[in-house]
């Protein structure tokens, strides 16, 4: 616990990312224009989250997928004793999902004080502010009374950071010149698919000929640039006729994300026999919301349509 408190880290994504031998795994962010679908997983060097084993008191949970993929954002910070990690391969004991290792949360259970934990953290920049808040507490002693019982509580809320929100990602045209020299370079990652469209005119010979004199059936242009005395909307960018869209403007870095979670846990002595009944249960709602760029639209009209 005290190793866990120094590292700051304010969720359990963030702590076992942490670790150097964590990798290849599905973060976050990936949902952001991917299919990382919100959850965030464990992947031991790289061989992959499906065959990474992830344990919750040294037993399996629900799968986040049809596969054996864990979302870790389903526990809660406030509730882990320790984390136990094997970065060798057990498929031998475990099966073949535990091929590059296992990861073992190991929860709290038991006494133990009533403890609030909260933060919140801004960037300098702006964006992507986040802020925690967890509650805990523990009854009884299983030798002495017979029983135990844990009960933890969490909240957590990122706000979204822009591509905007940054100079890194503020736009995807890259240009300048090379330091000491005439070159230029530029890089431009944006669409044809411009907001409003560009048109693709088709005919024989519309274009007139090119440089070996053949004829050019086809033109492209803006139909927004010509009535505007060639400038392009904002998020634009004019290249020769056309107008493309800089459409790294519209999509995020990091998305927005809200959890909350419940976990409890309890044993109860049963009489003097010997046994003891045990349950451990935890709800979590987490949700993630990616916007990413529109989706483009393309289709063909007669010359003689109305438009």
């Amino acid at each position: 616990q005290e190793e866990i408190k120094r590292s700051g880290a304010t969720s359990v994504t963030a702590l076992i990312q942490s670790i150097p031998a964590m990798q290849g795994f599905t973060n976050i962010a990936d949902s952001v224009g991917g299919t990382g679908g919100g959850i965030t997983t464990a992947s031991l060097h790289d061989v992959g989250e499906q065959y990474t084993l992830v344990l919750l008191n040294g037993r399996r949970v629900a799968p986040s997928d049809s596969g054996t993929t864990i979302d870790l954002n389903s526990i809660p910070l406030a509730a882990i004793e320790r984390i136990e990690i094997l970065t060798d391969g057990a498929s031998a004991l475990y099966g073949a999902d535990a091929i590059a290792g296992v990861v073992n949360f190991i929860l709290k259970r038991g006494a133990s004080p009533l403890t609030l934990d909260a933060r919140y953290s801004s960037p300098e920049r702006g964006a992507a502010q986040e802020a925690n808040f967890s509650i805990s507490k523990g009854f009884g002693d299983l030798d002495r009374d017979g029983y135990s019982f844990f009960v933890a509580a969490s909240f957590d809320k990122q706000n979204r950071m822009r591509a905007t929100d940054r100079s890194f990602s503020r736009t995807g045209l890259i240009a300048g010149t090379v330091p000491g020299t005439d070159l230029c370079y530029d890089f431009f990652n944006g669409s044809s698919r411009s907001v409003p469209p560009n048109v693709d005119v088709f005919g024989p010979a519309i274009g007139g000929l090119d440089a070996d004199g053949e004829p050019i059936n086809q033109v492209s242009f803006s139909p927004y640039k010509l009535a505007n005395n060639g400038n392009c909307p904002a998020d634009h960018v004019g290249i020769g006729r056309q107008c493309f869209f800089d459409y790294t403007t519209t999509v995020e870095v990091v998305p927005e994300r809200e959890r909350k979670a419940v976990y409890g846990s309890g044993k109860l002595a049963l009489g003097k026999s010997g046994w003891t009944a045990f349950a451990d249960l935890a709800l979590t709602d987490v949700s993630t919301v990616a916007r990413i760029a529109p989706y483009p639209a393309e289709f063909g009209m007669a010359t003689t349509h109305p438009l």
